[in-house]
This record gives structure tokens, C-alpha cells and sequence, in this order.
């Protein structure tokens, strides 16, 4: 309205403008002035008016295209925008803002604004429009808007203060101009990530194994739960740093120059690797690999998977089944042993047996008799041989006595001596008030005599020294090793232990036949110096006399083994296992001409027991064929006193036999032979109904005296 006014009083100044040049013109000059030239000023003056009239002709058509322009911009614009009058009535509405609310225009102008938020966010709504009404708010509101078919949809209102609408009506009046964005479809999407966040993140957090993401920087921009675990690290301590600067040096270096070529590169990383945590080396695979985001931004995705008790349970297992085949390499010397001794004491005693004989017969004949008792020395340590091995492989319970070592360190010394090259020394420090012992002195004697033996062997002829030393070791200097077998030991028997020491200065072992040194079989020695079972049978001896023993060596500064022994219980005795093995008792020989049935598979057992036997007055009818034995008693069951029988022959053994003999004469007593007897051994005999088991490597007297032991308790 102030324009027009404007246009009007402009209008006016130019009419007077043009009066006054016209009323300043002399009347003899306008006489003077042709007519031509009025008709030219007049056609000039029309064509400029002419040129004035285009010119608002072509300022009225872009106002009106810019008024369409604006009109087109304000109904369709994508967002609504309406003015609410002082009393919150709708002023203006444009298309969009009616399409939104799902309305007729002219049916949402003067209506109040507030009565189309939904009833919840009205509160909210009041509160915000009085504060941008007081000039004190501007800016964002999010509310929900009721349609007019009554369904709500979420919009962001933004909202500013301006004075009037454009009619004069209202003039000076406060206008609110709103503009309202449909923001549902957002609202769902930003629903939708958070959904697909918290998926994701309680899909990682349950996965065992740490994952994290990281950014071009190094720095960790996301971690699963387990990954805070392993660190023991909260969340806040974790996101947006950069790890790799609290680890060790190496390791930091290590991880950035990976994590950097993964970045660069895009080649996948996967190894094994060391990880230090809270001061302890963890052994871990790691799995890393990157991705690129649309805007071309790299993070690195990585895994970790901690394989630390796998490898130590791997370990572990290694170790068992290295203990397992070490087991297994046992017992197969124990079968192997035990199928040697049967032969072996067959031949054995067959020697001692025939030995006797000829000592009885040749008793006034010394140089005979020296050779005799020369062949029974080498027959008796044969067989003490024998039940050394059989002891090593557990084959055959060992007779414990309580003993002094001391003597017997002193006297196999002295045998030793005699045997070993002139150019090594051996020397023994025996100390005073060592504790006795409860052992078996003969295999005790044999740990020395291996022992010794193996370490002159090592030194090949060169000249050494090898010292034996026994003394006492305290429970605390036990305890202080923290050996799991000397913890047992002195769980077992408390108190101080009695230690053996062989110490050469030898040319010592490499760690790899260290490890295998009490391995059965096992030999550094040329093919055909050695059999491999010197240090495996002292391993038995040892553990069998519940000890434990212990080796150390270095290359070139010789070897030195240790055997620690418990102390014996003097009030408990020897352990001696309930056989009839061994007995000393004399036994008067007899002349009443009793039957003894003898059976074995080995002739010349058969031939000497039945030499043996009929000096002392019996009848023998000995056979090396179980079948014709048993059908010989078959044929006159009550023609014999006492069946003898070996117990490990081919065909029917001992046991068959005893058992075939009690079916057809339950009342004739049976004794069984054998080279070891074991627990086993004895329970199947008791089923059997066999009186006796005799141990068949004891000497020709005590053998004898036991089958007339037996013979006399079955009469």
C-alpha cells in the first residue's frame, strides 16, 4: 500500500515537471516552431510512451511468473508450511502441509493448531510455541500430528516469529510460521539401525572369540564383549584408542606394521601369534581382513582366537602319550622277559641242578670240586640276573629287607675296582648314620654295578675319575626341588632320605639322549657293545624300592645320576610277599619210596629232578608230554603221592594239568613250578586247587625242600 502511495506522488511530480517546461516556452518561439516539428516531438514522445508501456507490460509478466514461481515453490515444496494467527488458528496452509495432515485446505484455515498434535505431545507443544512466541526459543520440536482419517504420523517442526500475515487485517499482530517435515519414514530407518545395532551387537558379544573393527588411524571403533574380557578393559577404555601403544614394544611394532599393510593392501592376514596379557604370553591366532565403506573410508576387521590351553592340553598330551608308549615299551620287556625267563631258568637250574649232582659225586675230588662250585657262582648269578630283570618289568615280587647301604656300596666298590680300566679311578664317601633302607641288597648291588659300569663305558678308556657318594638328604632339601615324585615319596615315608650319587667326569649327554636315557633298548654304543637295558633295569629297581631317580649331564662336563631312597620303618620290617618261594628249613630226606608224577616240557629239567629225587628216596616217573602223564595217572590213578608239574609249557600248562589231575583224583595233592610268580599266578592257581607254587629258580636244596614240604602236608 506504502508502494502505491509512492507511484502516485511520483506520477505527480513528473506532470508538474513537464507543465512547467511547457508554460517556460516564449510564445513567439512556439510560434516560430513548424509544424513538422510538433508532429515529430509528438510521434517521438508517442514512441517512448509506447516504450514505457512494453517495459511494464514485461515487468507485470515476470511479476507474475515470479509470483507462480513462488506459489509453485510454497504449495509443493516438500515440506508444509503454514502461519498460525495470534489465537494458534491456521492462517495460511500450503498444499503439502494439507496432504500431510490429510485434510482439505480450506478446511484446516482458523483451525487451531493444537488440537491436531496428538494428546501426549500437547503439553510439549504449548510449552514450545510460548517460548518462540516470547522470542525466547527457536528451532526443533518433534511431535506427533493426528491425519484427518486418524492416523498419526511423526513430524519435525521447525518454527520462527515474524510480524503480520499479508493482509492488513492482522497488521502488527504475532504470526508463528511453521514448517513440518513428515519424519516417520526416518524415525523408522534410524528404528531400524538401532534394531540392526543391537542385533549386531548382541550377535558379537555372544560369538566366545574377540572381535574388533578398526579405523584407518589404528584406533578401535568397535569391540565385542569378549575382547573387553581379554583385556580386562572397560568399554570406555577401549573405543577410540589405539592398543597397540600399551603393548611391549615388539609387539606394538609388530601389530601397527600388520594392521597398516591389511589397511593398505586389502590382502587378509592370518597367524600365529604371541599376545601379552596383564604380564602373561598367550598364544593366540589372529584373523584380519579389511573392508571399504562408500565414501572410501578402510577399517580393519579382526578375530582373535586364543589357543593357549589348547597348546598346553596338546602338550600335555604329548607328554601322556610319550608316557604311554613308554608303558607299552615296559611291558613288552616285561612279556619279553618273562617268556626269556622260562627257558632261561630251565637252563639255569638244569646247571645248578647237575652242579649239586656232581659236587655230591665228586666230594673227595678238589680240583673238581672248585670247578663245580665255579660253574654254581656263574649259574647263581644267572639267576639273580634273571629275577632282575623280571623285577624290572614287574614280573616277580621283590623280597624287601631293611639294610645298610653302606656296606654294600663298600663291597660292590671293591668288585668294581678289579673290573674297570686301570686308568679310571673310582672312589666312594660313604657318610656316617645314613638311615637304613628297606631294599633288596642284590639289585641294589646291580644299580651300582650299571651305574658304574655305564659310566666307565662313556668314558671309553680315557682316564676319569667316578665317584660314589652316600649320604643323607633332608625332607626340606627334598621339598625344595618341587619334584613331584620326591613330594610323593616323602608324602609316603616322611622324614629325611637316603641319597645315592654316581658323579663321572665323563664326556656327559646332549638333551636329546638325555631324554631318552632310561629308555628300554636305548643305546648310544655301536651295534653289538650293548643291549640298551643297563639304565632301564636300574629305572625298575629304583622304582620298585619306591625311589626316585634323577640324572643330569652336560656335554663335556660329565654326567652325574642320583637315586634317592625312603627311609625304612624299623618297626615294620621287611615286606616280604606270602610265597613259598625261598624256605631255609631241613627237611629230613625219606626212604619210603613215595611216587612223584613230574612233568616239564624241557628234558633236562625232567632228567635232573628225577636224579634229584630219587637220592632222596622217591620214585619219579618224570615226562616232557603232558598227555601221556595224564593218561599214565589215568591208567592207575592211586600208583602216585605228589604231581610236580612246570606251569608254562606249550599245549595244556601247569594249570590245565592240575585241574585234569583233580578230576580224576580229587585227593592228590599238586604242586606247580614256575620261573615268577605273581599275584595273578597265585589266585589262578587257588582256582586250580593247587596246593603249592614253587618258586623253580631257587637252588637244588631249597627246591627239594619244598616239594617235601609240600609232600608232608599232604600226608
Amino acid at each position: 500500500m506504502k508502494s502505491h502511495d509512492d507511484e502516485k506522488q511520483k506520477d505527480a511530480l513528473l506532470r508538474a515537471e513537464a507543465e512547467d517546461r511547457l508554460a517556460g516556452a516564449s510564445k513567439a518561439e512556439r510560434a516560430a516552431r513548424p509544424a513538422e516539428d510538433l508532429l515529430h516531438e509528438l510521434q517521438v514522445h508517442q514512441i517512448e510512451l509506447e516504450m514505457q508501456n512494453e517495459a511494464l507490460r514485461q515487468s507485470q509478466v515476470a511479476l507474475a511468473e515470479s509470483r507462480d514461481r513462488y506459489v509453485d515453490l510454497y504449495e509443493f515444496a516438500p515440506v508444509g508450511y503454514l502461519s498460525l494467527g495470534a489465537e494458534g488458528l491456521i492462517e495460511e496452509i500450503n498444499l503439502t502441509g494439507a496432504l500431510q495432515l490429510g485434510r482439505e485446505r480450506k478446511k484446516l484455515l482458523q483451525t487451531r493448531f493444537a488440537a491436531l498434535v496428538v494428546p501426549e505431545d500437547q503439553g510439549r507443544w504449548v510449552q514450545h510455541v510460548v517460548g518462540v512466541k516470547q522470542g525466547d526459543l527457536q528451532g526443533g520440536l518433534s511431535l506427533g500430528l493426528r491425519r484427518g482419517d486418524g492416523s498419526v504420523f511423526q513430524a519435525q517442526l521447525q518454527c520462527v516469529l515474524a510480524k503480520g500475515p499479508f493482509d492488513e487485517q492482522a497488521e502488527g499482530l504475532p504470526v508463528v510460521r511453521i514448517a513440518v517435515s513428515d519424519i516417520t519414514a526416518r524415525l523408522q530407518v534410524e528404528r531400524a539401525v538401532r534394531n540392526e545395532r543391537k542385533r549386531m551387537r548382541t550377535i558379537l558379544d555372544v560369538a566366545g572369540d574377540p572381535i574388533f573393527v578398526k579405523d584407518n588411524e589404528h584406533r578401535i571403533v568397535l569391540a565385542n564383549r569378549a575382547f573387553y574380557d581379554l583385556f580386562e578393559l572397560d568399554e570406555s577404555a577401549v573405543i577410540g584408542q589405539v592398543l597397540a601403544e600399551n603393548r611391549p614394544s615388539d609387539e606394538a611394532r609388530h601389530f601397527l606394521d600388520v594392521d597398516r599393510r591389511v589397511l593398505d593392501t586389502g590382502i587378509p592376514y592370518v597367524c600365529e601369534e604371541s599376545l601379552t596379557v596383564n604380564h602373561f604370553l598367550r598364544t593366540i591366532v589372529t584373523s584380519k581382513t579389511r573392508f571399504v565403506e562408500d565414501s572410501g573410508e578402510k577399517f580393519l576387521v579382526g578375530t582373535i582366537f586364543d589357543i593357549t590351553e589348547s597348546k598346553l592340553a596338546a602338550i600335555k598330551h604329548a607328554s601322556l602319550e610319550a608316557q604311554l608308549r613308554e608303558s607299552q615299551k615296559m611291558e613288552a620287556i616285561g612279556t619279553l622277559a618273562g617268556g626269556i625267563a622260562h627257558d632261561f631258568n630251565n637252563i639255569i637250574a638244569a646247571i645248578l641242578g647237575n652242579a649239586e649232582l656232581a659236587r655230591q659225586d665228586a666230594s673227595s675230588n678238589v680240583l673238581v670240586l672248585e670247578s663245580v662250585e665255579q660253574i654254581r657262582k656263574a649259574a647263581s648269578r644267572a639267576r639273580d640276573l634273571v629275577q632282575q630283570i623280571l623285577s624290572f618289568s614287574r614280573r616277580q615280587p621283590t623280597e624287601l629287607k631293611v639294610i645298610a647301604l653302606s656296606p654294600v656300596v663298600e663291597e660292590t666298590a671293591r668288585l668294581l675296582r678289579a673290573t674297570l680300566p686301570a686308568r679310571t679311578v673310582l672312589e666312594t664317601r660313604c657318610q656316617e648314620g645314613v638311615p637304613l633302607v628297606l631294599g633288596d641288597a642284590t639289585q641294589l648291588e646291580q644299580v651300582l654295578i650299571n651305574l658304574v659300569t655305564n659310566a666307565a663305558q662313556a668314558m671309553g678308556g680315557q682316564a676319569g675319575h667316578i665317584d660314589i657318594h652316600l649320604d643323607t638328604i633332608t625332607a626340606q632339601a627334598m621339598l625344595d626341588q618341587k619334584r613331584t615324585a620326591l613330594v610323593k615319596m616323602h608324602a609316603r615315608r616322611p622324614g629325611s632320605a637316603v641319597r645315592l650319587t654316581v658323579k663321572d667326569d665323563g664326556p656327559g649327554m646332549d638333551g636329546e639322549t638325555l631324554a631318552r636315557v632310561f629308555e628300554p633298548f636305548f643305546t648310544t654304543k655301536p651295534v653289538g657293545s650293548g643291549t640298551g637295558l643297563g639304565l632301564s633295569v636300574v629305572h625298575g629297581i629304583v622304582r620298585n624300592h619306591e625311589g626316585v631317580i634323577q640324572v643330569h649331564s652336560e656335554l663335556g662336563h660329565g654326567t652325574t645320576f642320583t637315586v634317592i631312597l625312603p627311609p625304612a620303618d624299623v618297626k615294620t620290617g621287611a615286606r616280604t610277599p606270602e610265597t613259598s618261594q625261598k624256605t631255609s628249613a631241613s627237611v629230613a630226606p625219606v626212604n619210603s619210596g613215595q611216587h612223584i608224577l613230574y612233568i616239564d616240557d624241557d628234558g633236562a629239567l625232567v632228567s635232573l629232578i628225577t636224579r634229584l629225587f630219587k637220592r632222596r628216596g622217591f620214585r619219579v616217573s618224570g615226562h616232557t608230554d603232558q598227555d601221556a602223564a595224564l593218561q599214565a595217572l589215568r591208567a592207575d590213578p592211586g600208583a602216585f603221592d605228589l604231581v610236580l608239574t612246570d606251569y608254562n609249557m606249550p599245549g595244556l600248562s601247569g594249570l590245565d594239568v592240575a585241574r585234569e589231575v583233580k578230576a580224576i583224583r580229587r585227593d592228590l595233592p599238586v604242586a606247580v613250578t614256575s620261573g615268577f610268580l605273581d599275584e595273578e599266578l597265585l589266585a589262578q592257581a587257588e582256582e586250580a586247587g593247587v596246593q603249592h607254587l614253587i618258586f623253580k629258580a631257587d637252588d637244588v636244596e631249597v627246591f627239594c625242600e619244598s616239594v617235601l614240604k609240600v609232600w608232608q602236608k599232604a600226608t
